[in-house]
C-alpha cells in the first residue's frame, strides 16, 4: 500500500490558483455533523473539488450543503493542506471549520445520511488524512 503524506500550512500562505480541493469539518450545538456516503458504510466529513472558476470559499459552502443539508453556518479557514500518496503528484486542498446553523433537507444525490455526534466515528471514509486535518481543528476550537 502506498504510503499517504498530510502536511499543513497557514491558510494564507499557499495561494487560491493551486486548492484543488476543500474539506469541512463542521460542527452543530457543539457536536460533530458527519455524512455517510450511498455507496459506503463510513462517515466523512464534507468536501470534494474545486469546480472550475469557483473560489475554494464557493466549492466548501457548495459541498457543505450537498452533503450535509446546512443552509446557513459561519465558515472559517483553518489550514491549507497538502495530501502525496506515493508516486502521485502533490495535491492541495483548504480545510474549513464550520459552525452549522440551520439544516435544510439532506440533497438526495450522493449522501444517504448525515448524524451529530459527540465523538468522532472511528470508522472514516479517509483515515489517512482526516487525523492531521482533525488536530487543527481541534487546535482551533479549544
Amino acid at each position: 500500500m502506498n504510503k499517504t503524506d498530510v502536511a499543513v500550512y497557514d491558510p494564507n500562505k499557499v495561494p487560491e490558483s493551486v486548492l484543488d480541493y476543500v474539506v469541512v469539518v463542521p460542527r452543530m450545538n457543539g457536536k460533530w455533523l458527519v455524512s455517510r456516503h450511498a455507496e459506503r458504510d463510513t462517515w466523512e466529513f464534507a468536501g470534494g473539488r474545486v469546480e472550475p472558476g469557483e473560489r475554494a470559499e464557493e466549492a466548501a459552502l457548495r459541498e457543505l450543503y450537498e452533503e450535509t443539508g446546512a443552509v446557513r453556518c459561519e465558515l472559517h479557514p483553518v489550514a491549507a493542506y497538502s495530501v502525496r500518496r506515493g508516486d502521485r503528484a502533490e495535491s492541495f486542498g483548504m480545510l474549513y471549520d464550520a459552525e452549522v446553523r440551520e439544516l435544510g433537507d439532506l440533497p438526495g444525490y450522493e449522501m444517504a445520511e448525515i448524524q451529530l455526534t459527540s465523538e468522532i466515528p472511528d470508522r472514516l471514509t479517509y483515515p489517512d488524512i482526516y487525523p492531521a486535518l482533525l488536530g487543527k481543528v481541534r487546535e482551533l476550537i479549544r
